[in-house]
């Protein structure tokens, strides 16, 4: 593994720059919703200031952000901020007031699979039997659990089976919020 001049590798350099901080701009490339708007998403309520249940859950959703926040490399994020830059001073040139769909907010109901992701977040900070933590291994099983109760839900019934002759040519276009883009994003960064 390649070394600094302080003999620390690269890999290490970034991952101290990486889970520190939130890079500008990562909003953009990984949707996100206040934890207010979640918790009318999830609870159909407002976080009450103070009370210690909306307070963990405000924790909790912070940290399952910026761990989807964290699903892409610093470089990545920077290098979609300078051709966001530059779309916008074209379009600007050419009179184009709209050149990306809008960012949000979310319509509510729609919480892009943070419900899972909470409880995910809650796993991986149980003490583990041979570690402080419980690893990635055990905390994420918890996403095919979810698969297995919603294959087993009515929710179920809007997914969409595509197949052809052969039933080795299956595939399944799903509405499992943990097979969703958000939720890939969060087990990337976690």
């Amino acid at each position: 593994m390649p070394r600094d001049f302080n003999g620390a590798t690269l890999a290490e350099v970034e991952g101290e720059i990486r889970f520190n901080k939130v890079c500008p701009c990562d909003h953009i490339c990984c949707p996100f919703q206040c934890p207010n708007c979640q918790s009318q998403n999830i609870r159909d309520r407002n976080l009450i200031p103070g009370r210690p249940s909306d307070e963990a859950f405000e924790c909790l959703v912070i940290r399952a952000t910026i761990n989807a926040f964290w699903s892409r490399a610093s470089k990545t994020i920077s290098s979609h901020r300078s051709e966001v830059k530059f779309i916008y001073k074209y379009d600007n040139a050419l009179d184009i007031t709209h050149p990306f769909p809008r960012l949000g907010p979310f319509p509510l109901g729609h919480h892009m699979g943070m419900l899972q992701g909470i409880t995910l977040e809650m796993r991986s900070m149980e003490p583990g039997r041979k570690r402080e933590l419980v690893g990635w291994g055990t905390s994420r099983k918890q996403r095919s659990t979810y698969t297995v109760i919603w294959e087993a839900s009515p929710n179920s019934g809007a997914d969409i089976t595509l197949s052809s002759a052969s039933s080795r040519e299956r595939y399944i276009a799903t509405l499992n919020p943990t097979e969703g883009r958000w939720f890939q994003r969060l087990a990337t960064g976690m």
